[in-house]
């Protein structure tokens, strides 16, 4: 087995509790299986709330851990630099007033 890993890759699958709030009020943590790439499945497991649990966001990337975010912040930046040296696109036209796309309606 090799020891380098693909970038935004992590070992395994990882387990977190996470906090979830409800929309009338409190919360819970519930329990979350992060793979690999970063996909999320929700296991039926809860508990009462603890504030020191992640959200979920900060669970993905503590499992993919920061070297899938710097390559993805290097992509980005890549195509900033890419887009900034196309030139900008041509301007629409003006969309037709009435008349003028009537006009042109007739002569057909």
């Amino acid at each position: 087995m090799s020891d380098i890993k693909t970038y935004g890759s992590s070992e395994g699958t990882g387990y977190f509790w996470i906090q979830e709030y409800s929309q009338w009020g409190g919360g819970e943590c519930s329990l979350i299986a992060v793979d690999e790439a970063g996909n999320v499945t929700r296991c039926p497991a809860r508990r009462p709330l603890d504030e020191a649990a992640p959200t979920e966001a900060e669970a993905v990337l503590e499992h993919l851990g920061q070297v899938a975010v710097r390559a993805a912040d290097g992509h980005l930046e890549r195509r900033r630099r890419k887009l900034a040296d196309q030139p900008p696109p041509e301007p629409k036209p003006e969309p037709m007033d009435e008349a003028t796309r009537a006009f042109y309606e007739d002569a057909d």
